[in-house]
């Protein structure tokens, strides 16, 4: 038997045998791409030398072996990334609890910013209840304690879009997960897969807010201190927690006007303006010393007696109001002056302007559509 590629005869070759039951043609050495142990090519390119020549007359041995047959490797699975998907298992075994203590050190998103006290008492508010719930009914964390605990209970929108944000950034946060992006991923994944956010339509309707004539009718029917806050609240679109934290020393007051610093959301400054009298008014009723809103034991005021007071004042008049309903007339109020989004965005504090339009800019589809065509 003779190899067509390197042309040795009497020697020991390998020969293979092809699907059809026959010898191939080529030698096991050339069909790998190896020289034969036996036999080596010189440098000139000529005949190979015969290391170890078979004997005169002696026949060459001829040694056929099968094919073998290819194998396909399947593809890896990942164990822990399914592990995760399945029940956030890391390697040391379920997590029982959330640790709240990582609180302190997250950071709003895309920023290097900490978190603001407000979205710090969500957080820990959430993760108590999630804890409690997770002992209370035997669970671990996972997917489906998570869906079981936001469906024990019935939540507005917007607190159940809020809470499915700060268990997955409690979660993201455990030492078990941090530093590796694989698992990171996997319950980014999870999350996204298994828990849906409810859809909320923010378009502010007619009864969402307060017009300027409401807004005189309810301060003239109550007391006179509540009467600023409602004022200062329309005036300026700020949160309550904008409102309770505006200190004297950001506030420059000139003839016409009165200039005020806020620090917002994310820590990020923007300024609003009230006219000085209604500067005045307030400084001379609450005696401030350092915040511009201070109880009589110079505190800043909470926020939730903020809440209350002001939907006090509007059952006077029988309007539902909040704090939140004041910074939407303040919007609708300017929209109505005919400033644009780009202005009421920036002196709102919105972080992109699609939300200060989606807010606010749209029209109500209405029966006299037909009136726009002819």
């Amino acid at each position: 038997m003779i190899c067509i590629k390197c042309k040795i005869e009497k020697q020991k070759h390998k020969f293979y045998k092809t699907p059809d039951n026959s010898l191939s043609e080529i030698c096991m050495y050339c069909e790998n791409g190896n020289d034969d142990p036996d036999f080596s090519k010189p440098d000139n390119g000529g005949e190979p030398e015969i290391k170890n020549p078979p004997e005169e007359n002696q026949e060459p041995e001829i040694v056929v072996e099968e094919l073998p047959e290819k194998v396909t490797e399947k593809p890896h699975k990942n164990k822990t990334t399914k592990d995760v998907l399945c029940g956030f298992k890391p390697q040391n075994g379920d997590i029982q609890q959330l640790d709240l203590s990582v609180i302190d050190i997250l950071h709003v998103k895309n920023s290097s910013s900490a978190l603001a006290k407000l979205s710090k008492e969500t957080y820990n508010s959430t993760g108590v209840q999630y804890n409690n719930y997770l002992e209370e009914t035997n669970q671990s964390v996972n997917i489906d304690s998570i869906k079981n605990y936001l469906y024990s209970q019935t939540w507005q929108p917007s607190t159940y879009n809020l809470k499915i944000n700060a268990l997955k950034k409690l979660i993201l946060n455990q030492q078990h997960f941090l530093g590796n992006p694989i698992l990171s991923s996997a319950i980014q994944e999870a999350f996204k897969q298994n828990i849906k956010r409810v859809k909320i339509n923010k378009s502010i309707m007619r009864e969402d807010y307060c017009t300027e004539d409401e807004i005189k009718e309810i301060v003239s029917k109550n007391d006179e201190w509540i009467g600023f806050i409602i004022e200062y609240l329309f005036k300026t679109g700020c949160r309550v927690s904008e409102m309770i934290n505006t200190k004297l020393v950001n506030i420059k007051s000139y003839n016409d006007t009165t200039e005020i610093n806020i620090v917002g959301k994310g820590n990020k400054q923007r300024t609003v303006y009230i006219d000085p009298i209604l500067y005045f008014d307030i400084k001379n009723h609450f005696f401030p010393k350092v915040y511009l809103f201070e109880t009589k034991k110079h505190t800043p005021y909470d926020r939730s007696n903020v809440w209350d007071y002001t939907l006090r004042a509007g059952i006077v008049c029988g309007i539902y109001l909040n704090p939140h309903k004041l910074r939407h007339s303040c919007a609708m109020h300017l929209k109505h002056q005919n400033k644009d989004s780009k202005y009421i965005q920036q002196y709102l504090g919105h972080t992109d302007v699609a939300t200060t339009i989606e807010h606010y800019f749209h029209d109500k589809v209405e029966s006299n559509v037909t009136q726009l065509f002819s």
